[in-house]
């Protein structure tokens, strides 16, 4: 028996190449790269990026490079702090919205501060999804600190957290017409990972997006993490085979009236982003050790 097709849909996974720097908005700058985080050694051309919006402080614009005792690079400015580690799968983004917001968001159309790791797929690792038998995601992280620097007066639980998402847009290669950001027609897959506020994420979800002007479907995060809540410190790790929460996330999107004239045959993984959003004002590390995407091509 012929050995099964497996491909690792990322790349650079192992963080040997530069990393590129996005904007301060997606809907005024797209997914233009504008800066890059280099080290001695690094090389070049990104398949990665850091994505910092809303950010008072873009590593684009005022960054120091430190090397720390343990094998990474640290860049950082006053208000966060990315640690690449070359050559070992392990990254983490450190946010301190402490020195991002000059007071509590007020309002919910206030814009909020992300610090994601993002890669577009590219396009000798793309495969339809229709070819897939198995996709493998496979994901070790730890939540090192998380505190909230708003006064118990100030916390509104309905506006203000700090929260950690996997997400994947599953996009429609068919589709001719681009979005403001340059990609065709897709729906958010999302793997909950934390939240300030909640324990585990129970049960599915399906919500629209307002930012993107898209739906999400959420998996069920008590799939995957076996724990109630997330543990300050604590290591977690999964691999799981997400093929058919992809299809499902497909259906129930085309049921909600999206993806017009979308067919399964034609909608593939076209990118990724995992890290904070910060609506409130939280400091907080997390921590990636290891990250991988495969996917098990059918016979």
């Amino acid at each position: 028996m012929a050995d099964k097709k497996i491909v690792e849909i990322f790349d650079d996974i192992e963080f040997n190449h530069v990393f590129g720097l996005k904007g301060l908005d997606s809907t005024i700058t797209g997914q233009n790269v504008f800066g890059e985080l280099k080290w001695d050694g690094a090389k070049p051309g990104h398949s990665w990026t850091i994505t910092e919006w809303n950010s008072a402080h873009l590593l684009k614009d005022e960054v120091t490079a430190i090397k720390t005792a343990n094998g990474g690079i640290d860049f950082n400015n006053e208000s966060k702090s990315v640690v690449i580690y070359p050559g070992k799968n392990m990254i983490s983004l450190k946010t301190l919205c402490s020195k991002e917001y000059k007071a509590p968001r007020k309002s919910h159309t206030d814009p909020w501060i992300h610090l994601l790791l993002e890669q577009k797929v590219p396009e000798n690792r793309s495969v339809f999804l229709a070819d897939v038998a198995h996709m493998f995601v496979e994901l070790e992280f730890e939540i090192p600190f998380d505190k909230n620097m708003m006064t118990e007066k100030e916390f509104n639980p309905d506006m203000h957290t700090s929260q950690v998402s996997w997400y994947f847009t599953i996009e429609n290669a068919a589709s001719e017409k681009l979005d403001f950001e340059g990609r065709p027609d897709y729906y958010w897959f999302g793997l909950p990972l934390y939240d300030h506020r909640f324990g585990i994420f129970k049960g599915e979800d399906i919500q629209y997006d307002r930012g993107t002007q898209k739906l999400i479907y959420k998996m069920d995060e008590s799939s995957y993490i076996k724990d109630d809540k997330i543990q300050i410190g604590k290591t977690y790790s999964f691999k799981i085979d997400i093929i058919e929460n992809l299809k499902k996330g497909f259906d129930l999107t085309k049921k909600e009236g999206w993806l017009k004239g979308a067919e399964w045959k034609d909608m593939k993984i076209g990118s990724t982003n995992i890290g904070w959003e910060n609506p409130g004002t939280l400091d907080s590390e997390f921590f990636i050790k290891k990250i991988s995407v495969k996917a098990e091509l059918k016979d």
